[in-house]
Parts: structure tokens; C-alpha cells; sequence
């Protein structure tokens, strides 16, 4: 079906030396328009209209200057998103409306923030960072859903008809969420050697939660869901081996969700699903290792591995109705990956670089099922996968290089310095 999407992106980067620090401002204004049609499975017809969605957001920060034995930062940033959406569903052979959505939110944060890296005796350091949000959210929105009882055929003219339509409404005071949050950050590391780090890091975020209609057995209601709090524990260690030519990176790390948010169907029935937001408190335990060896200059192998257990506990009797398993849906287990690069220097001074990566992940659930939907548990079940990348792109000659395998391949030494810390896709954390 036909369909028109415009974008629109501007942002700026504008940086002041002066005595005391570095004063950075960060613009940036996003917009996002939608009008089209869409087909969902092969029954329902879904319009959107006229959705809207607006993102403006403004950084202003100062921080010490580049010879302070002490480094710092601190500044404020405000975030601003309006977002307008018209969604209106049918089923293609009968006509008969599925859903009809209007939706009016407005999501306003003004944050505050500070951050210093003191440097200890004995190649100690610590790092210290605080910021406090007030998060402003605003619904105005309309929900009108057909509670008529399917009889028959989905494929035939009578199927959801007669309608019943049933609509609510949540505006004013009802629609209104404001919340405060402090978060913060410490970290402490220990440069054992030159090429040996030891770190632990203890550290806050939050989502903030929010109110909407969705369609249940009692009609379209207003169900209201918690902030997602977060509070992450994790220590690790970085290490080169060998002049470089070996580098070992491990962490261990225990989050602690005070709620964590699932998406799931609340009326029962997948060919006319109402999708709602719920929280429940959450533990996530797991680890990670990574291996890279550089047997040559034109060659380099990575070997990486991961695990963690996420589970919910002491759900509600609300959460429990709408969700039937006790793991968090979207998260695999456990995931293995082998990269192998190589190097080929070619006449010209221009290079190809052979790569091949090959990923397994163990299976799990994509989304969360109700108690009553349990015959749906196949359907959203991903079993455990293989997936083998390969790729060899052509470099061009580079400057100033000794070699190809230099330019393709940054040396281990390159990367080190960055000390990455990798997290989970699960874990949501506003932190600076």
C-alpha cells in the first residue's frame, strides 16, 4: 500500500575554551511524519494518519580542561518529545473495525548532571558521577475497540460483525505522570601493570513509567505501569598478553530491576491482540569473555561468549495474568560468536580484508504469552540459531601507513585504550 515518511535532522556541536574549562552546547531538533497504509497478516488492513513525532533536545555542558590532574564535567540537558498517531484497523473481508486509536503524548525531561575522575596513589582511579531528571509525561488519547464475539470464519463477510464498539477516554489530571529521579555512578579501577586493568562499577538508571488505554475483557481501560528502576553491579578485568598480541577482556555483573517493563497481549485472543506495558521487579545474572590473538600482522581471530539468567520475581497478580512465563522474554541465554580476519595486501598499496564471523545463540522467547494464549508458546519461540558472516571488502591505498594489514586491521593496542564495556540489549540505563 502506498505510503509517505519524511525525516528531518539537525543538530550542532559548538565548543568555547575559556580559564576555567571547555563549554560545549548540543543542539538538536528531529522530526518524523508518517501517512500510509499497511497489511497485517492477510486479514487486517491498518491506516496511520497523520503521525507526528517531534524530538528536541538541548546540552550544556563544561569540563575540565585537558592538563587538570583532575578531570570533571557538569552541565544540563533538556529533552522534549510530542508525538501525535492516528491508527485505525479493519478486517479485510468483513469490514468490521478492529481498533480505532488517537493519540496525543507529550514527554518533557529537564536533567542536571556532574561527573569527576580523581586519580589514587599506586595507579588507582575513581570515577564519580550524579544527575538528578524530572520527567514531565501528558496522554491525551482516545480508544474506541469492537467487542463483538467472532463467529465463523476469519475470512468471511460476518466475521466480527455486528460490531460493538465500546470507546474510552484519558485526558486531564488521569493522563498526567510526573516523576523525580536521582542516579548515579561509581567506578573504581587499578592498573595492575601497564597491560593489566581491574575494574568494579556500581551504577543507577531509570525509565519512567507511563499510562495508557488498551483494550481488556472490561473494554478499553487505562492501565498504568511504574518506573523501570535499575541498579547494576559489575566488576571485570582487561588485559593485553604477549606485546599485544593477545588480549583477554572478562566481567561478571548483576542487575537489580525494581521493575522491568514487558509488552504483552491483554485480550487474549492473537488474531485481535491489545497490546499493553506492564512491570514487574527482574534479576539479571550473567557474564562475558572475550578472546582476541593476533598471530600475525594481517591476521586476527576474536572468540567472545556470554550468558545470562533474566527472570522476573514477586510479579503482581495484575503481571501474572497477562504473563506466563518466569524468564524475560527477547534475551538468549547464552551466545558464542568466532570472528576470523585476514589481510591482503594487493600491488597498488590498496588491500582486501577476508572476514568471517560465526554466531550461535541459544533459543528463546521473542514475546511474552498470557496464561491463556499458552498453545501460543511455539509461535513465539525461537529455537537455537547459526548465523555465518562473510564479507571481503576492498580498501583503498592509505597514507602515511606501513602497511595494509594496519589500516584494515586496527592493532590491538589501538583498541585497548577505549576499554569498552559492553551490556546487555535488555538493560535500559540513563546514565552519564
Amino acid at each position: 500500500y502506498p505510503s509517505e515518511n519524511h525525516k528531518r535532522q539537525f543538530w550542532g556541536n559548538f565548543s568555547w575554551t575559556t580559564p576555567v574549562g571547555t563549554v560545549t552546547y548540543i543542539p538538536a531538533f528531529h522530526t518524523y511524519y508518517t501517512n500510509g497504509q499497511q497489511l497485517i497478516g492477510s486479514v487486517i488492513h491498518q491506516d496511520n494518519l497523520e503521525g507526528f513525532d517531534q524530538i528536541h533536545t538541548e546540552e550544556l555542558r563544561i569540563s575540565s580542561l585537558p592538563e587538570s590532574p583532575v578531570s570533571w564535567v557538569a552541565g544540563a540537558m533538556y529533552y522534549s518529545n510530542a508525538l501525535t498517531n492516528s491508527t485505525i484497523t479493519h478486517w479485510i473481508y468483513s469490514g468490521a473495525l478492529t481498533f480505532d486509536q488517537e493519540l496525543h503524548k507529550r514527554t518533557q525531561d529537564d536533567g542536571a548532571f556532574a561527573d569527576v575522575i580523581v586519580p589514587l596513589p599506586d595507579d588507582w582511579k575513581l570515577t564519580g558521577g550524579v544527575r538528578f531528571d524530572h520527567t514531565y509525561i501528558t496522554t491525551d488519547e482516545s480508544y474506541t475497540a469492537n467487542d463483538a464475539t467472532a463467529v465463523g470464519n476469519p475470512y468471511s463477510s460476518t466475521w466480527f460483525l455486528p460490531e460493538v464498539l465500546d470507546t474510552s477516554t484519558l485526558s486531564g489530571s488521569a493522563g498526567q505522570r510526573t516523576y523525580d529521579n536521582f542516579t548515579f555512578r561509581a567506578r573504581v579501577e587499578k592498573q595492575i601493570t601497564p597491560q593489566n586493568l581491574a575494574y568494579a562499577i556500581v551504577s543507577t538508571g531509570f525509565l519512567p513509567g507511563d499510562v495508557a488505554l488498551s483494550k481488556t475483557a472490561a473494554g478499553p481501560v487505562a492501565i498504568p505501569y511504574d518506573q523501570e528502576k535499575l541498579t547494576a553491579y559489575e566488576i571485570g578485568s582487561k588485559n593485553r598478553f604477549f606485546n599485544n598480541l593477545l588480549q583477554f577482556n572478562a566481567d561478571a555483573y548483576y542487575y537489580n530491576y525494581t521493575g522491568f517493563q514487558q509488552t504483552v497481549n491483554t485480550s487474549g485472543n492473537p488474531q485481535n491482540p491489545s497490546f499493553a506495558t506492564l512491570s514487574s521487579p527482574a534479576r539479571m545474572i550473567g557474564g562475558e569473555a572475550e578472546l582476541m590473538i593476533r598471530p600475525t600482522a594481517a591476521d586476527r581471530i576474536t572468540i567472545a561468549y556470554g550468558y545470562i539468567n533474566a527472570y522476573f520475581v514477586n510479579q503482581s497478580a495484575q503481571f501474572l495474568e497477562y504473563q506466563e512465563q518466569t524468564r524475560i522474554p527477547g534475551i538468549a541465554p547464552n551466545t558464542l560468536s568466532t570472528t576470523v580476519e585476514h589481510s591482503i595486501e594487493l600491488p597498488n598499496g590498496s588491500s582486501i580484508l577476508l572476514r568471517d564471523q560465526v554466531r550461535f545463540k541459544n533459543g528463546y522467547d521473542m514475546a511474552g504469552v498470557t496464561e491463556s494464549e499458552a498453545y501460543a508458546r511455539p509461535y513465539v519461540h525461537v529455537g537455537d540459531t547459526v548465523i555465518d558472516d562473510f564479507s571481503a571488502p576492498g580498501m583503498p591505498p592509505t597514507a602515511n601507513t606501513a602497511s595494509p594489514a594496519t589500516s584494515t586491521i586496527s592493532p590491538i593496542r589501538n583498541i585497548w585504550p577505549a576499554l569498552r564495556l559492553k551490556r546487555p540489549a535488555a538493560a535500559t540505563l540513563k546514565l552519564r
